[in-house]
């Protein structure tokens, strides 16, 4: 993921808004994505911002559940 692709999901998808996300490796985000893809093809960006702040605090990939 390069620097414009990562501006872009930061200011898409982080609710805090631009300059305001978690600083995690284009690598760790890509992680995060493909794991999100493998549980749910159709994953919401709530769940993608979720999936994120989940791997930054825990250091582990977020599970959906289904509800």
């Amino acid at each position: 993921m390069d620097d414009d692709e990562y501006g872009k999901l930061e200011e898409e998808v982080l609710s805090q808004g631009k300059d305001f996300g978690n600083v995690l490796h284009a690598d760790q985000l890509e992680d995060i994505v493909e794991n999100l893809k493998m549980q749910k093809t159709d994953y919401s960006d709530k769940e993608l911002e979720t999936a994120i702040n989940y791997y930054s605090e825990h250091d582990a990939f977020y599970q959906i559940t289904s509800t």
